[in-house]
């Protein structure tokens, strides 16, 4: 499936706390719908030594949600100021996502070098020459946006550690996901309330968590 997202950097995060605004979405006839608080996220990013996967605009991770283990694959198709559109493999790592995984793989040009065991993820992904290169733990507030009582989206708040070897960058992040059966239109609509609304607290970073966490670590990947 495709994901369509609004990212931006909060800058001022107090400006979002504040209830400006949820109120300017409420006139808008939309509502937020809070259904979670502090979730924990793990994510652990792999790709190859000369960042083939970085390179191609896309990321692979396993991601960690309490008991829950995903394995997510995404690789940008489209771009347009906050907004980034990107191919979307994600589940649990049975046998099936990961043949879909391996596909996705072989578009990019990276090719399974041995007949690795598949019941340990980990070295599956070595079979690749796939090597964890960022851990991303993130503490994330959720909401569900409503409008004429359907969910248009997700807006989620994520207090972001990104963490490579020794070194530690801490980031703040606001998206606003689109849900899959729903026009982008709401997603514009959103996006210029937000903007309109939080001004200069937020900048717009249409780009992974994985592609910001290199720039911040003085990692820049050309694509």
């Amino acid at each position: 499936m495709n994901e369509i997202e609004a990212k931006y950097e909060l800058v001022h995060p107090e400006r979002f706390r504040s209830p400006r605004l949820f109120k300017a979405l409420q006139q808008a006839g939309y509502t937020c719908l809070q259904t979670a608080n502090e979730l924990q996220v793990v994510d652990e990013y792999y790709d190859t030594r000369a960042y083939h996967l970085a390179r191609a605009a896309a990321t692979l991770r396993i991601r960690t949600l309490g008991e829950e283990t995903l394995l997510t694959f995404k690789r940008q198709l489209h771009q347009e100021g906050s907004i980034l559109s990107r191919v979307e493999l994600e589940a649990p790592p049975g046998l099936q996502h990961r043949a879909a995984i391996q596909a996705a793989l072989d578009e990019i040009g990276i090719e399974r070098q041995n007949a690795a065991p598949m019941d340990d993820l980990r070295i599956w992904l070595e079979a690749f020459d796939l090597f964890p290169i960022m851990s991303i733990h993130s503490v994330r507030d959720k909401w569900d946006v409503m409008h004429a009582d359907t969910c248009v989206g997700e807006l989620s708040w994520d207090n972001v550690q990104f963490s490579s070897g020794d070194r530690r960058k801490e980031h703040l992040a606001l998206e606003l996901e689109l849900a899959s059966t729903q026009s982008d239109e709401h997603l514009r609509a959103l996006s210029r309330i937000i903007e309109h609304v939080l001004g200069p607290a937020v900048q717009p970073r249409p780009e992974s968590k994985l592609h910001i966490a290199l720039d911040t670590f003085g990692m820049p990947i050309s694509l």
